[in-house]
């Protein structure tokens, strides 16, 4: 098979090195890629906004398998590909607000009554105040935008100016309040067609101290008997409440879905969604694959993930920096 791989980061790369270990691989291409996925694949210049540029190319190449990243995910890369037919790994627009709004992800998490920290989508100043000053501090206040600012506040006179910030980013979308929880941070994720799903083992994430929304600089997944007990309360608690509500939805999943949770006192709490996993996670998860991925990818683009071989996972602790 031929395949194109979207990315320029360490995401790309993890993938491109595990599926240039799979027997039904014949090419890689990578658009664009990095220094180090040279080793393995062609590089390409496509940029993701570029859909007639990338069909053309698709078509011409006789492309087998395309797998999306973020940028192509925004860019509607899934539904222009998709639309061939041609196998696309990546969800389609319909669940992009899942991903790039913190508000939308947390009323979506709320209405299908997933576990969620104690908090609320407001749209208003006044409204934020007046529900923050329910909460015991510290407390909360997160941008919509997932790249916009998250703060924590230990004193009620820090709130209004927390609000106001982030409501600075996107006041017709909002910001989240909601209480502080205490406790190891953790991505459980999952590879799906839409109708049914295969776990990935969950990664535990390490970063800046007291900043539940910051990029974590480094991750661990293991295979202990502690760790296998934890996967089999996130198996029932977190990734098979989120399949349930994504066939509910129907809007069209399709390849990773994942979750960033807090593990406190009340058990694991989502705290947001993605629809692509970082490099980070992929080189700790990727690493213990003894499996090919390449037919997980296949049935998840196809949407017959139930009839591919089941994976098979190393038991060897693995980590990933940043």
């Amino acid at each position: 098979m031929k395949i194109l791989i979207f990315g320029n980061d360490s995401a790309a790369h993890v993938l491109g090195w595990k599926l240039v270990n799979s027997a039904f691989v014949q090419e890689i291409i990578l658009a664009p890629g990095n220094g180090g996925t040279s080793f393995f694949g062609a590089s390409v210049v496509l940029p993701p906004e570029d859909l007639n540029g990338l069909t053309s190319f698709v078509l011409r190449e006789s492309i087998d398998l395309v797998v999306s990243d973020l940028a192509g995910i925004a860019a509607g890369i899934p539904d222009e590909v998709g639309a061939l037919p041609l196998p696309v790994v990546g969800s389609n627009s319909a669940l992009k607000p899942l991903h790039f709004s913190r508000c939308a992800a947390r009323e979506w998490l709320q209405q299908h009554g997933l576990p969620t920290p104690r908090g609320r989508v407001c749209t208003s100043q006044q409204q934020a105040e007046k529900y923050a000053a329910t909460l015991m501090h510290p407390l909360l206040v997160a941008a919509d935008d997932p790249a916009g600012p998250a703060i924590i506040c230990t004193e009620r006179t820090a709130v209004p100016q927390a609000i106001d910030d982030c409501l600075d980013v996107n006041m017709r979308a909002g910001v989240i309040v909601e209480e502080v929880v205490n406790g190891p941070q953790v991505t459980v994720s999952l590879l799906t067609d839409g109708k049914t799903a295969v776990p990935i083992p969950a990664t535990r994430l390490y970063g800046a101290p007291n900043q539940p929304y910051a990029r974590p600089t480094g991750v661990h997944s293991a295979s202990t008997a502690l760790w296998n007990r934890l996967e089999a309360h996130l198996e029932t608690q977190i990734r098979q409440p989120l399949l349930a509500a994504l066939q509910a939805d129907d809007r069209g999943a399709c390849g990773w879905i994942g979750t960033t949770c807090m593990i406190g006192q009340r058990g694991p709490l989502i705290q947001s969604l993605h629809l692509m996993p970082s490099g980070l996670e992929l080189a700790a998860t990727l690493t213990r694959l003894d499996s090919d991925l390449l037919p997980l990818l296949i049935g998840s683009a196809r949407g017959t993930l139930a009839a591919a071989p089941q994976p098979v996972w190393r038991s060897e602790a693995t980590v990933g920096v940043r």
